[in-house]
Formats: structure tokens, C-alpha cells, sequence
């Protein structure tokens, strides 16, 4: 070999058949005279990872003929012996070596099986809905180009692969990225102080930084910080939003950073309730102006990003009602027709659009019996059965979430001084259908993304039971918590924590239903 002293420099092919050769390039005279495929004069080398830290070595393993080595013997003959020597990898190598071994792990532990070629209308890109714009973290180009995503990402990866395999010092490592990510966030945003629109990698990173809020964010003296972490976040991302066009997510990875992160931000918005940049035409029409078409999960989203509005409004009436009754009249008419005009918009969504295995059991209008329906949950789900289940009980949400706006609505002009628990009864169906779902969120093939899709909805329902002056609560929030937490630990990680840190699973002691005050309060 070239600059190996006692070393062959013939082809790979030659050596291999100890057959002198002429070196000619890039094929040998001789490997063509015998038709024979000659493997070239390259040295070839293989990555071995050792341990889960940046110790990898660059084993250079040479044939037996060109790492020749003379054992004396009795008869002095010559013994073969295969050589192999190894060096360590220059340190920045070996950090994105190990940096791409630990997303790979992530990413299959995030959504099992799924890749960025499954596409459906309810799976979008990566298998399950809201994940879409991971495929672009996944990206070469993309994380290599920006330390700051680089460090949000890693923060997500070394805290769940350390909270998985029990490993402390990884899962402080994580910890430590997240902490390096947020200066990296200030720092950038005080460099750039609105002279430029923000970059993908910028709103991909606030997303890496809100979701290791879900997972591994801590609360401290019982003050709600990991909730309140995550909200801002989730508002940071939406001021980062408000800084570019619409026009700017028409296609690619812009698109779908916009088209999933709607939905987070979307909640966001109900937990705070303040309404959001979503709601506006444009930003429900200009991004899906380019190659991108609506899928079902989007048009479910056109209605869900009106919500916060809703409650807005509905606040407006309860806490500062009109000087006039006449004017708090027409409010509350205007009120009552908008959440009519939602449920239609939903209904109209359930027959065109919905799953068709799922369409004929959900609770209808009038519809009895909802007890004994079975919904179509697998103990084996793939991700686009995951993706089905999850649209749906967005929906179920939905439905429940614009009810409630309209009773209490309606209860506003009531002479009663507290709201009947049965006028909820016709909400109860939803619910139910959403607890009898969600058992699909928290099995192996649903991934860390089932447990993170399953909050939302399951925190409606439970909602709901306790508005109901607590009918049902108890054993509602002990089953959820055994979901969340325990089944959670099994198939993903936790979320039990961050759900609590929201202080919606506890009614506040004056309890609002029951004494007919400040009704909106309880409507998330």
C-alpha cells in the first residue's frame, strides 16, 4: 500500500488472489484479462461505537496477505495473521457520530415504525399527525447549520434516552443542552431584534425547547412553572410566527412547522384564553396556496384555531357584561349563533371528512346507546391507526369544548342561580368515547408521541366530569392518572406531571358551576 512500508500496492482483487499486479488505474490489466471485478487500491474502514459517549475508532482492517507477519517456528514457515490497528476519530467527528446515533434512538422511540414516506390524509408525513416537522430536524443540512437547533434537539434526545435507560449522567447532559439552548434562544433574538424574519431552524428549535418542557420540565413549591414554561414557549413560538409572512409557509418545511404546530399553539391559547394569530384568514388560506393541499387534520384545525375566540368572547359576558342588557343580549345571541356555526362546521367535517371506521361510532346529535359502542382500537396499533384515533378524539374535544360555550351562554340569561349539572348530560358521550380512545395512545406502537397527543383530549373529558359537580371525577382522574403516569413510564415517558401543572384537574374552592360565577373559568 502507498506509504506503508512492506506493504502491498496492488488492488484489493490481486492481494486477495496473491497474484502480482501492474497498478494501472483504475482497473488493473489483469483483472480485465481474466474478466475478473477489480476492487480498487482504497483502504477500507468501518465506525465501531463503543459506549453511548463520543468513543469511536477507526478500525483499519487489512487482508491477511498485506498484513503479513512472520511466526518462527520449528520449520520456520510463514503464518498469516489478520492485523488490525485503531486510532480515535478527531473529536468533532466523533461528537456528530454520536450525535446522530442518539437521534436515530430518539426518533424511533418518538414514533415507532414510521417514516417520512408514509403519508396519509390523516397521517401526514411521518406517520402520525403533528410530527410532520420532525422530518426536517432529521435533516443533514438543516441541523448541522444551526447550533441552536443542534442543542434543542440534543436536550430532548439525552434526557429521554437518559430517563429510559436509567441514566443519570446522560439525562443531566440533556439538561444541560436545554439550558445552553435557551441562552442560545436570547442571545439570537437579541442579535437579530426584529431586523430579520426568523429562520425554520429558529421555530423548529422553540418547539425542541416546549416539548422538553412536556416531558422533563419541573415544578417548583407547587408554583405551575413547567406549565407556565411551556406556555411560553408556545406564545414564543406564535410571536416568532407573527414575524414572517404567511406567505412564507407555502411549501416545504416552513409548511409544516405552521401546518403542526397550529394545533400546540391552539391550546396554548385555550389554557391562557387569549385567542390567536390562527384564527385570522390568512394565515388559514395563504400557506396552503402553493403545492400543499388540505388534508382532513387541517380542515379539523380551520374550526379548532376559532375556539380560543370563543372563550374570549365568552369571558367579555361574564366578567365585564354590558351596560345595557340590550347590547349583553345581542352579545350573548352572537355568542350562541357562532358556536351553532361550529358545531354545523363540525358535523359537515364528521361526514366528509372523518375516518369512514370511525364515522358510524362517534356520539351524534340524538344518538342513544353510545354505552356499548366499540371503537376500533388495536393492542398493536401502527402509526396511521394512532393518527385516526387522535383525530378523532380532537374532535370529540372540540365538540365538547364549543358545547360547553353554548350552555353556559344560554345559563348567562337563566334566572337559576347556579347551572344544573344535566344540562351537560349531552356532553357525556363525547367524553366517554374519548376515555374508551385513549388506551391506544399508551401502547409500544404509539410511541412518546401517543403519550404527548393523548393530554389534550384527556384533560377535556376528565374537565368535564368535574364541572359536573364532580360526577364521576374520582375515578375518571384516577384512571387517567394510571394512563399518563404508569402506562406512560411503560410504552413513552410521563406526562403526568405536566398535566397537573396545568391546574385544570382541581376545581378552585368557591366552585364557579355551583354558585353560577365566572362560569368561563371552567370551560377548558
Amino acid at each position: 500500500m502507498v506509504g506503508v512500508p512492506g506493504r502491498s500496492k496492488g488492488c484489493h482483487t490481486c492481494r486477495r488472489r496473491r497474484k502480482g499486479c501492474d497498478l494501472q488505474r483504475p482497473e488493473c490489466a489483469q483483472c480485465k484479462r481474466l474478466g475478473l471485478k477489480c476492487d480498487g487500491y482504497e483502504r477500507k474502514t468501518t465506525f465501531v461505537h463503543h459506549g453511548a459517549v463520543s468513543v469511536f475508532q477507526l478500525t483499519i482492517a487489512a487482508s491477511s496477505t498485506e498484513a503479513r507477519k512472520t511466526v518462527k517456528s520449528g520449520k520456520k514457515r510463514n503464518t498469516t495473521v489478520d492485523k488490525v490497528s485503531t486510532i480515535a476519530l478527531p473529536e468533532k467527528l466523533a461528537k456528530s457520530a454520536y450525535e446522530c446515533s442518539y437521534l436515530a434512538l430518539f426518533f424511533e422511540m418518538y414514533q415507532p415504525g414510521s417514516t417520512a414516506s408514509s403519508v396519509s390524509d390523516y397521517a401526514g408525513a411521518g406517520g402520525l399527525s403533528l410530527t410532520s416537522w420532525l422530518v426536517g430536524v432529521q435533516c443533514r443540512q438543516i441541523y448541522h447549520g444551526s447550533p441552536l437547533l443542534q442543542k434543542s434537539v440534543m436536550a430532548i434526545c439525552l434526557s429521554t434516552l437518559g430517563q429510559r435507560m436509567q441514566n443519570r449522567q446522560m439525562t443531566e447532559e440533556g439538561l444541560k443542552a436545554y439550558t445552553v439552548a435557551l441562552r442560545g434562544m436570547s442571545v439570537a433574538l437579541t442579535r437579530n431584534n426584529g431586523k430579520l424574519p426568523p429562520d425554520e431552524a429558529m421555530l423548529a428549535a422553540t418547539r425542541c425547547l416546549s416539548l422538553y418542557e412536556v416531558f422533563f420540565g419541573t415544578d417548583a413549591s407547587n408554583i405551575p412553572g413547567q406549565a407556565r414554561a411551556w406556555n411560553r414557549h408556545r406564545f414564543g413560538e406564535m410571536a416568532l410566527l407573527s414575524a414572517r409572512d404567511p406567505s412564507m409557509h407555502k411549501d416545504g418545511w416552513a409548511h409544516d412547522l405552521l401546518a403542526d404546530g397550529r394545533m400546540s399553539c391552539t391550546i396554548a391559547g385555550i389554557v391562557t384564553r387569549k385567542d390567536t394569530m390562527f384564527s385570522r384568514e390568512e394565515w388559514k388560506t395563504v400557506p396552503w396556496s402553493g403545492t400543499n393541499r388540505k388534508t382532513a387534520m387541517d380542515l379539523l384545525l380551520d374550526i379548532f384555531v376559532d375556539i380560543p375566540k370563543l372563550l374570549v368572547d365568552l369571558d367579555s359576558l361574564t366578567i365585564s357584561p354590558s351596560t345595557t342588557k340590550s347590547k349583553e343580549a345581542e352579545a350573548q345571541s352572537s355568542l350562541l349563533e357562532r358556536c351553532e356555526d361550529m358545531l354545523e362546521e363540525l358535523e359537515f367535517w364528521l361526514e366528509r371528512h372523518a375516518p369512514t371506521k370511525w364515522r358510524e361510532v362517534s356520539p351524534r346529535r340524538g344518538r342513544t346507546g353510545y354505552e356499548a359502542c366499540h371503537y376500533p382500537c388495536s393492542d398493536n396499533p401502527t402509526a396511521d391507526d394512532v393518527a385516526e384515533a387522535h383525530i378523532m378524539c380532537l374532535f370529540w374535544a372540540m365538540q365538547i369544548k364549543v358545547r360547553k360555550v353554548a350552555v353556559f351562554t344560554n345559563f348567562l340569561g337563566s334566572e337559576d342561580e347556579s347551572l344544573p349539572p344535566e344540562e351537560l348530560e349531552e356532553l357525556v358521550p363525547y367524553a366517554q368515547a374519548i376515555l374508551q380512545t385513549a388506551p391506544i395512545f399508551l401502547t409500544p406502537g404509539a410511541g412518546i408521541a401517543g403519550c404527548h397527543l393523548s393530554v389534550f383530549p384527556l384533560t377535556c373529558a376528565v374537565r368535564l366530569f368535574m364541572t359536573m359537580s364532580g360526577t364521576g371525577a374520582t375515578q375518571v382522574g384516577t384512571y387517567i392518572r394510571e394512563l399518563l403516569s404508569n402506562r406512560g413510564r411503560e410504552t413513552g415517558l410521563p406526562v403526568w406531571e405536566f398535566v397537573k401543572s396545568l391546574g385544570i384537574l382541581s376545581l378552585p374552592k368557591t366552585d364557579p358551576i355551583l354558585d353560577g360565577t365566572r362560569l368561563a373559568g371552567c370551560v377548558y
